[in-house]
């Protein structure tokens, strides 16, 4: 029997102004300030707390039937949230982009924007059946769950109750040969009310549900130390949590897309060929798209979602001779470049040219990382468990954009040192 329980408080104090109220004129779609040097901005700023309390009670049991192993789990869980915030929306002072002035006291808005009191509840029984013949695994679960929210717009007065309950399952099977490959499949189903916050218009988030079929082969070639895995899948997601951006919409606003079709493809390489020397390689490709039919933007790829990823890690641990314990090694991320909304365009011209051109993607992006690492335990005993480490992220502080939406793009870390001291016991 295993029972898990956390508790988590947050608390949240922002306050930004954002550009908006563009207009587009000129040959080509150039976008160009109202009078040309004037930005229209708005205030907005939130206070937030959310207070989460999540218990898991397991019960998990291993026996024989004649010649199939089960290990059988069955399980109760509950989770809470309670969430209120207090937020302010509204046009502020304008900005002069060829003489600006940053010393400006900003007009707060004194009418609220929203004011919430959410508190949202999860419960979850669910059981599961691991089941092996010979080198054949075969997974089996079910699982119900019943969900609750409560929200109340203390600004309007207006109480939204919802009360969703679904099953979701799961199962999969993978055999084992002798030569290390291990070819797999599986089918599972999805179900997550747990969104806190609401939509525009007031109403709370809907669950999301999905649905996924996946097959793919592990592979460790007989003795080495390395594991290769390859997958393809193909999943749907009903009601996906997606970031807008516009005229009169605040920052980091959420919408929810009707439905998303995920088809792709998964391969990595992890390991360790020679002695010290550690590996680990990925790539994936992602064809994600809008996939309601009812929805405006019917067909188009995802925002902010590459259709590429790639990363390949390598690192020497020194084994043997006065640099035993030292340690090297470096990488690469590339990220492939993504559209800025949804529907795969620059729908709404709030960027102001001269300081970043308008572009319908957000180009790719090739960053490298370094670390440079000591084990004091592997030269002196008495010192097993410490370690120090430098990693370097993007070391050649390489400038570019890492997301866009409507509203804006967001620059992505510059070069990033950070040193750490690690004792394990």
């Amino acid at each position: 029997m295993r029972q898990n329980v956390r508790y988590l408080h947050n608390e949240l104090s922002y306050v930004e102004v954002q550009p908006g109220g563009f207009t587009t004129t000129g040959a080509g779609g150039t976008l160009r300030l109202v009078d040309g040097r004037t930005i229209n901005r708005s205030y907005f700023s939130t206070n937030e707390n959310l207070d989460t309390f999540a218990a898991d009670n397991q019960l998990q049991a291993k026996f024989n039937m004649g010649p199939l192993q089960h290990t059988v789990l069955a399980g109760l869980d509950y989770q809470r949230f309670d969430f209120n915030n207090l937020a302010r929306f509204a046009a502020t002072n304008t900005l002069d982009i060829l003489a600006p002035n940053y010393t400006q006291n900003i007009a707060v808005p004194t009418a609220l924007f929203q004011n919430l009191d959410q508190h949202l509840s999860q419960r979850g029984l669910y059981v599961q059946d691991e089941a092996r013949l010979g080198r054949l695994t075969v997974l089996g679960g079910v699982r119900y769950d019943w969900a609750e929210g409560n929200t109340l717009a203390q600004n309007t007065g207006v109480r939204v109750l919802n009360d969703d309950q679904k099953p979701t399952g799961r199962i999969g099977a993978i055999y084992n040969f002798d030569s290390g490959i291990a070819p797999y499949v599986s089918y599972s189903t999805s179900f997550q009310p747990t969104s806190v916050g609401t939509l525009l218009n007031g109403q709370p988030f809907k669950p999301t549900t999905g649905e996924q079929y996946e097959g793919g082969v592990k592979y460790q070639p007989v003795g080495t130390n390395l594991t290769f895995t390859a997958a393809v899948y193909d999943l749907k997601q009903q009601n996906v949590a997606t970031v807008i951006s516009g005229p009169g919409i605040p920052a980091n606003t959420t919408a929810q897309v009707g439905e998303v079709s995920s088809r792709g493809f998964e391969g990595s390489v992890v390991g360790s060929p020679l002695p010290g020397l550690s590996l680990r390689g990925q790539y994936s490709y992602l064809d994600n798209r809008i996939s309601s039919p009812q929805d405006v933007n019917f067909g188009k790829r995802l925002a902010n979602v590459p259709m590429h990823t790639a990363s390949l890690w390598a690192n020497y641990l020194v084994q043997g001779g006065p640099a035993t314990g030292f340690g090297f090694g470096g990488g690469v991320r590339y990220v492939h470049d993504m559209y800025t909304t949804n529907a795969n365009n620059l729908t709404v011209p709030t960027i102001v040219p001269g300081v970043f051109l308008p572009a319908a993607t957000v180009p790719a992006s090739t960053v490298f990382d370094a670390v440079l690492s000591y084990d004091f335990g592997m030269r002196y005993q008495q010192w097993k468990g410490l370690s120090a480490a430098v990693n370097v992220n993007n070391v050649f502080d390489k400038t570019y954009v890492s997301l866009c939406t409507a509203g804006g793009c967001r620059w992505a870390l510059g070069r990033t040192v950070l040193a750490t001291l690690t004792y394990r016991w």
